[in-house]
């Protein structure tokens, strides 16, 4: 998600947060410390990240990633499942051509 420096967000990959603003501690706590990369939260399976974003040298929004483990799991057996049944038809079909 992307969020302006009052927490309002301004993008996120569930369109129906666009607009709204960030409610819970974790997100809040943003805005406190730094203005540098940071890990939210890390704990098993999830990990959280929060950017500064920049504009001419200006700090002007916040770019936030939550990467959870489950979820990559889930991507990569997908990606291999698929590539096993990919190279299965391509054999297949060299096969038949040949």
């Amino acid at each position: 998600m992307i969020t302006d420096l009052n927490g309002r967000i301004l993008g996120h990959t569930n369109r129906e947060y666009v607009g709204q603003y960030l409610q819970d501690e974790i997100s809040k706590s943003i805005f406190t410390g730094e203005t540098k990369i940071r890990i939210l939260q890390e704990n098993r399976g999830l990990i959280d990240v929060v950017t500064p974003v920049y504009a001419n040298k200006k700090h002007i929004a916040w770019a936030r990633v939550s990467l959870s483990e489950e979820r990559i799991t889930h991507e990569l057996e997908l990606i291999g499942r698929n590539g096993i049944a990919y190279t299965a038809i391509a054999l297949i079909i060299g096969v038949l051509f040949a």
